[in-house]
Order: structure tokens, then C-alpha cells, then sequence
């Protein structure tokens, strides 16, 4: 939001515009791999399109090149589809959150080694890059304000994150150049960076100066007015809370005493209807303009050390001399939480993991390595295509069959953890050596993988019929990157996983939108129209896709495609219903709706259909009865 006009997507090209890049590091809160290499891989690689085992390898050899690694909170939820290759570092820590959103780029520009840094409120999720208003800038680190503090930043993950060759590799590259810059800007960009017991760094930013002060976060905490006093004094406040569903994230009794304040006053960004949470921070103070990860907790800001830790944290203070974007009064103010409410980061670590553990997998040793912290309770671990769980104490697993592990990698790069019966925890498998010891299956056609999908097994002319793994409902919305195809010699498991994963695109669609037509939030309705028309992976953008799609279709596609078009005209028929309420919207999932239907005409019109209807009755029975009665979708 720094720069209305790009979007997050712009700012990451902007980012390695006109540079050789070698190190290429994210670090985010939530991670959701099959957004980021649906939506942010794409970007940087120049592969545009990931859903077959050849587009995956070659991703994956694009982002080895690049220096591709990424640091996530290791205790956090999300979601745990990762299939292309590439380090994926959780990081643990005893008390607090790892929160930073940033994305390094290093390399070679103008003849010159430059590195440089997107600083953003947004996950690397699709929220994070769709829903939700963020907040983003590009700088330089040719400054020391900006490269100390970085470097120290990745000091502490190489320090303080399970052993990684590739990634400690990466991470002494970058800091060896921060080290080396000299230049001393003060009147320019300073990296505020927030590690655990390294004190108040935000504050110290804010204290100096006088004038107003303007704080814009989604997350507030108990002890917010005690700061303020403490920090700025007697200097006016203004906060600009995000507004969801008429609440703020405030306790209710912290919000009565923060309103009774002479001080203080409450305000909200202009803008927007309103239909797009506001997930982004900023805070203005004495000519400085803050944005990043802080949010007004004092996890974030460092003052509640005693209680639940001090995050790690990064935001950029840039020169602005007022606060740079339209507010409104926020009137009436809207009601606070129960005081037993906890915050959106709060909850995603709720019932997560109460123990640190990696997985690496080394194919040249034909071993995964396991790293575990200390732990009273009995776990076990699952390990993609090894048929038992393991004790933690003995995790450490050679196998022999390289291809059954491979062909379970194919499908999910994760491992599992239990307690007893209970699923606690799932974390990435990180791959070293895979580009020349990882065995690559192929198998056959697409009619054999429609069959594979009847039978619920994979069939191989070398290999008995094997179990398929049916994998779970995801909230996938980003549709597009489900509908693509390799024409040539695709692998039947492949294929497989990509109808599966197109209908598990489908049904969070769909579960997005019954949702949002059953609720009575003030702006559920500007939320359905996203869901229709205007959010990436919408209905619309689906259909658009579709029919460029369809026409460069060959014979051997057509199966696909009848599945894809029968599937998607049946959700747009069933939205017409569920948006009945709100005229405005019912019109536009009508039209949708007819669009479809002239789709499924056309498709069934087609000699195809004629012939398959008549030469290979079995097969096309059982595609119009399961996509009919549900039977497929209930078996993802």
C-alpha cells in the first residue's frame, strides 16, 4: 500500500528488475506453498504455469538457481500441499511468534553486487496477496540503516533454525555483502528489526521527535495505552484499527480506557468498501513513515518479554512527512473482544506442535535426518513412503526403495507428527541432492489415469496396482493453476494429483461462497461478487481461462476438459441460488450461470462425446455419474 499503484506481485518484479540474482530468501508468519508456487515462484522464474511433474522440476531447477529458500514460523498452521523442490525452513521459538514478511534478492546488477528488500505486512499466502489490504516498499541495502540491521536479522535465523546446508550457504552469501557496505545514510531508509532480547527497537524509533503520531494495525493488546504513555508521552494519538464484522481488535475494557484518553482519537483508512480486511501496518511519526510486520502487540513491540516473549519482527521507516493515505473518523467506535478472545496469530498456534522438529531427506544417502528439540511427550513420526511411524528418539530412517518414497513426494513434501492417535503437527521435507539421486517415475496416458481415478489405484506396467492416496480438502482458490496440462507423456500420477486438485480448488470455492451467502456480515455480499468476478481464482477468471484453454485442447485432453467445464457450470448453477438475496449479485452469478450452461452444450456437441458415448460407454458412465451424485468430490 505504500505505492497504491503496484500490487504485491509488481513489487516482487520490481524487486529483481535488471538483476542477476543467487540468493532469493522469504521469510513470512503462515506459509501456504501451493499459493506461492502457484503465484510467487511464477514471478521470479518465469515458469507460468505449475501443475505437471515436468513444469515442478523445472520450477524447482529455476528456483535452485536463484537461491530460492524460505523461512517460516515453524509452529504456525497453514496449509501443507508443497510439491515443487525447494528449502523450506521452519523456525521455533520457546515464547513469541517469527513474523517478519520480507523478500531478499542478491546478486549482480549494473556490473555491481547489490542486494536488495521488499518489506510488507503480507504472508506468503493468498490472502495475504488477494484478499486483504497490505502494506509494501522496495529499498536498497546499500545504506547501513538498512543493512545491519539485516544482516544481524539473518545472523540470528542461521543461528536460531535447524541445520541446513543450503540454506546456511545462502544466508552467509547475503551477509557476507551486508557486511561489506559502508555508505552511512541517516536522512534515508532504516530497518527496524525486532529479535528477542534485543530491547524496544520500534520504540526507540518513535521516541525521538515530537508531533502526532499515527499507529494503523489489525492487532492490538492489553497494556497499548500504558506504551503509548510510556513512549510518546503526551503527543496525540491517532489509531486506525481494522474493522471486521463491527469489532476491533481490542479488549473491550482496554478500548473503554484507550476512548476516554484526551490523547487519543480513533480514525479509519479511506479507500475501500470495506470488503477487504486490513491486515496492513503502518505507523507515522516526526517525519517517519513505518511499514512492515509490527503489529500494536507487545509481543511485537517488544514490551511484553515477561509474559508471551518478544516476536521477531521487521518493518522499514522511510521519510514521509504525513501520514500518506485518506482517513475517515471511525464513528461510532465499534465494540471491543471479550478479553478471552485471542488474536488471529494466537489462534493458528493453538493446538500446534509443543516440540521443534526438521526433516531433511538425503538422497545420497538414501536417509532422512531428522532434528528434534527436547520433548517429555511420546511422539511418532509419519515419513513420506515409509510405512511405519517412528519414535522421535529414533527417527532417523534409511530406506531402500528410493522410488516409493519418491512416488510419495510426488504428492505431498510433508511429514506428520502424532500423539498417540491425535495428528499434532505437519511439517515440509527439505530435499538435498534431489537433482541427481531422486528417482523420476513416468507412467502413461490419460485414459489411464481416468481409470486409476474409478479404480482408486495406479497401475504401471512394472509395478502392481498401488493404493492412491486420496488427499485432503484444502481452501484452495486460486483455480487457474489447477487447470493446466502437459500434452506429452504425462505421468498417470500426475495427472492424477492435478484432477484432485482441481476439484479440491472447486470445493473451497464452493464452500467460500455458500459461506458468504449464509452470513449476515454487513459486506458479505461485496465478498460473493470476489468470489464471482473479481478474486484471483474467481468463477469468471475461471471461465475466461477455460475457454482459451479448451481451444488449443488435443483429443487426448478432451476428458479433462469435459470434467473441468461440468464441474465448474454446476457450482456457477448452484450460486445463482445461494446469492438469491442480494439481487445485484444473483444477476451477475446468473450470467455465469449462463455461460456455463452454453459451455456444457457446446462440449457435449462435440464429435467426441458422440464417439465416447458410443466406443467407451463404461468410462463415460462413470465420469457423468460421479460428477453428477458427488461421488468423486466426497472421495477427496
Amino acid at each position: 500500500m505504500s505505492d497504491p499503484e503496484h500490487t504485491l506481485r509488481q513489487s516482487l518484479a520490481r524487486l529483481i528488475d535488471g538483476m542477476a540474482v543467487d540468493a532469493l530468501l522469504f521469510t513470512t508468519f503462515t506459509f501456504d506453498p501451493e499459493f506461492f508456487e502457484s503465484n510467487v515462484l511464477p514471478v521470479v522464474t518465469g515458469v507460468d504455469h505449475v501443475a505437471t511433474i515436468r513444469e515442478l522440476q523445472v520450477i524447482s531447477e529455476e528456483a535452485l538457481q536463484l537461491g530460492v529458500a524460505v523461512f517460516h514460523d515453524g509452529r504456525a498452521r497453514g496449509r501443507r500441499t508443497k510439491r515443487a523442490t525447494y528449502p523450506t525452513i521452519p523456525v521455533f521459538l520457546d515464547v513469541g511468534v517469527f513474523h517478519p514478511k520480507l523478500i531478499i534478492a542478491s546478486g549482480s546488477a549494473g556490473g555491481r553486487v547489490e542486494t536488495r528488500v521488499m518489506v510488507s505486512s503480507a504472508n506468503l499466502t493468498f490472502a495475504g496477496w488477494g484478499r486483504q489490504r497490505e502494506s509494501v516498499v522496495v529499498c536498497s541495502a546499500d545504506a547501513f540503516e538498512v543493512a545491519a540491521p539485516l544482516s544481524m536479522l539473518l545472523r540470528w535465523l542461521d543461528a536460531n533454525t535447524p541445520e541446513s546446508d543450503e540454506a546456511s550457504e545462502l544466508l552467509e552469501r547475503v551477509v557476507d555483502r551486508l557486511d561489506a557496505v559502508a555508505k552511512v545514510d541517516r536522512d534515508g531508509p532504516r530497518l527496524v528489526v525486532s529479535l528477542p532480547d534485543e530491547g524496544e527497537p520500534l520504540a526507540r524509533e518513535l521516541a525521538s521527535g515530537a508531533g502526532p503520531v499515527w499507529i494503523a494495525a489489525p492487532y492490538f493488546s492489553p497494556g497499548l495505552t500504558g506504551w503509548l504513555q510510556r513512549v510518546l508521552g503526551e503527543r496525540p494519538v491517532t489509531l486506525i484499527p481494522a474493522v471486521h464484522a463491527d469489532e476491533v481488535d481490542l479488549e473491550a475494557t482496554e478500548l473503554h480506557v484507550l476512548t476516554d484518553s484526551p490523547t487519543i482519537s480513533f480514525a479509519r483508512l479511506g479507500g475501500d468498501d470495506g470488503a477487504r480486511f486490513d491486515h496492513l501496518k503502518l505507523i507515522h511519526a516526526a517525519g517517519r513513515l513505518v511499514i512492515g510486520s509490527h503489529n500494536a502487540t507487545m509481543a511485537a513491540l517488544g514490551a511484553d518479554v515477561d509474559v508471551r516473549g518478544t516476536n521477531v519482527e521487521a518493518s522499514l521507516s522511510v521519510a514521509c512527512e504525513t501520514f500518506p493515505f485518506p482517513t475517515r473518523p471511525l464513528d461510532p467506535i465499534p465494540r471491543g473482544k471479550p478479553a478471552s478472545q485471542k488474536t488471529e496469530e494466537q489462534e493458528r498456534l493453538l493446538s500446534s506442535l509443543p516440540v521443534s522438529v526438521s526433516v531433511h531427506l538425503h538422497w545420497a544417502a538414501s536417509e532422512y535426518r531428522v532434528e528434534v528439540g527436547a520433548t517429555r511427550l511420546e511422539l511418532t513420526l509419519a515419513l513420506p513412503g515409509v510405512d511405519r511411524r517412528l519414535p522421535f528418539e529414533t527417527a532417523n530412517h534409511r530406506f531402500t526403495d528410493a522410488d516409493d518414497v519418491a512416488q510419495a513426494l510426488q504428492n505431498r513434501r510433508v511429514f506428520r507428527v502424532w500423539e498417540g492417535d491425535e495428528l499434532v503437527h505437519e511439517g515440509f521435507v527439505n530435499e538435498v541432492g534431489w537433482r541427481h539421486a531422486r528417482p523420476v517415475g513416468r507412467f502413461a496416458s490419460l485414459h489411464d489415469c481416468f481409470d486409476a481415478w474409478r479404480s482408486r489405484t495406479v497401475a504401471t506396467s512394472a509395478t502392481a496396482g498401488r493404493n492412491v492416496t486420496l488427499l485432503g480438502a484444502q481452501n484452495d482458490h486460486d483455480i487457474e493453476a489447477m487447470l493446466q496440462l502437459d500434452t506429452s507423456e504425462v505421468a498417470t500420477s500426475d495427472l492424477l494429483e492435478t484432477y484432485f486438485s482441481f476439484f479440491r480448488a472447486v470445493r473451497g470455492l464452493r464452500e467460500s461462497l455458500e459461506a458468504a451467502s449464509m452470513s449476515d456480515a454487513r459486506h458479505a455480499d461485496a465478498i460473493a461478487m470476489q468470489y464471482l468476478e473479481r478474486a484471483p481464482g474467481s468463477l469468471r477468471e475461471a471461465y475466461r481461462h477455460v475457454l482459451v484453454e479448451q481451444a488449443k485442447a488435443g483429443d487426448a485432453d478432451l476428458v479433462f476438459w469435459f470434467v473441468v467445464v461440468h464441474e465448474l457450470n454446476k457450482l456457477a448453477q448452484q450460486a445463482v441460488a445461494w446469492c438469491a438475496k442480494w439481487p445485484h449479485v444473483r444477476e451477475t452469478a446468473a450470467v455465469l450461470a449462463a455461460d456455463y450452461a452454453a459451455m456444457v452444450v457446446q462440449a457435449r456437441a462435440t464429435d467426441w462425446y458422440a464417439t465416447t458415448a458410443g466406443s467407451d460407454g463404461e468410462r463415460l458412465t462413470f465420469m457423468l455419474s460421479a460428477l453428477e451424485y458427488g461421488e468423486v468430490d466426497d472421495a477427496i
